[in-house]
């Protein structure tokens, strides 16, 4: 039985060190691969049909490892469907569409929720290369009475490393005017990190972003234009989303009403906390925890209160036992003829000394 549960335990220990080493060989993996997006700009052109195009333009700097992959995430979300696929790189070429994992060829994975887009290349490293995804986005726009709008997360947030500069551009349909935009970051307002300015006599507006995006941090633009150019009607989904971004809205506006108010209060609390903690604790500890004084019955006794010993007394009123209570005890026990206490002198040429002796008597 002992050597039966030795042997699992040596082959727990073996496992789990299997395990941790093979964690740490994948983290060491993953530590040493680093990029970074030095560019990645935009360009989303809407159609009279109803329909978008968007090229994604992805400048990336590989600085430690090799590479020989890209990869790109497209929920669905907010429009039908998506074709038109095509991916380029700066050195001019041109990817083809199979599933053959070759260099310059790339996959569409279409898995029901989502879109995902890997293409290959021959290893990198230490290099920079632009790669172009281009797309068309099918029932995509929102309509409404006052103007169209196309909703676009341009730069998506599932991303390990950051992107250093942005720039989106929005053009609207031939015949339109830019009416109104607006710009996102993780679906708060980005008006103090993005600048927007429109071109082309109103007909396209870019937008040029001030700072850069950490990973898991998304970029999404908002632009409406002259109604009744692009063809099309309100879609299923479009109600669920405008609820979503007027619920959105309304909770921001709330935080902004009332989150100064609330930090005040805190801020309030925490000072009544600070200033009144230990006033509040000294009026607890002189209410309940201090030996409140008790009053002098007379400034002079002849006999003893009680028959409590006097060096028990001092021990009670001050709740410690000290040379006086020592002392008090051993004159009482002399008072009551219990010792005796004898002084005895000796002295020489050279010194001089007195000691006392104590003798117990009954």
């Amino acid at each position: 039985m002992q050597t039966s549960m030795r042997w699992r335990a040596l082959f727990f220990v073996s496992i789990l060190s299997a395990v941790l080493l093979f964690s740490h060989s994948l983290a060491a993996y993953a530590q040493d691969k680093t990029l970074v997006w030095d560019r990645f700009d935009v360009d989303i052109s809407v159609n009279t049909d109803g329909t978008f195009d968007v090229a994604e333009h992805q400048t990336i700097r590989f600085i430690n490892g090799s590479f020989s992959k890209g990869y790109r995430d497209i929920p669905k979300s907010n429009f039908s469907y998506l074709d038109e696929w095509g991916l380029v790189d700066s050195s001019g070429n041109v990817y083809e569409q199979n599933s053959s994992g070759d260099p310059y060829t790339f996959s569409i994975d279409d898995q029901g929720s989502r879109y995902v887009i890997n293409w290959y290349f021959p290893p990198t490293a230490n290099s920079t290369e632009t790669y172009t995804l281009s797309y068309r986005v099918h029932d995509g726009l929102r309509y409404y009475e006052a103007g169209d709008q196309v909703w676009w997360k341009a730069i998506y947030s599932d991303r390990p490393f950051p992107v250093l500069a942005a720039r989106v551009r929005v053009e609207a349909p031939a015949g339109a005017e830019v009416q109104q935009w607006s710009a996102y970051i993780n679906s708060i307002n980005a008006r103090d990190q993005a600048v927007a300015e429109p071109v082309n006599g109103n007909s396209a507006v870019v937008f040029d972003l001030q700072q850069q995006l950490d990973s898991g941090e998304d970029f999404e633009v908002r632009v409406q234009f002259t109604a009744g150019i692009a063809a099309g009607e309100v879609q299923y989904w479009q109600q669920r989303a405008d609820a979503a971004a007027a619920q959105q809205e309304a909770e921001l506006a709330y935080q902004a009403r009332w989150q100064p108010i609330a930090l005040l209060g805190l801020g309030a609390v925490g000072l009544l906390f600070l200033l009144g903690g230990p006033a509040s604790l000294y009026a607890l500890w002189y209410n309940f925890g201090r030996d409140k004084p008790v009053e002098m019955v007379a400034d002079y006794l002849p006999e003893p209160p009680d028959e409590l010993p006097p060096g028990v007394v001092g021990a009670l009123l001050d709740e410690t036992v000290d040379m006086e209570d020592i002392i008090a005890t051993l004159v009482d026990l002399a008072r009551r003829k219990a010792i005796s206490i004898t002084e005895e002198k000796t002295e020489n040429w050279l010194s001089r000394s007195t000691d006392f002796i104590y003798r117990r008597e009954r």
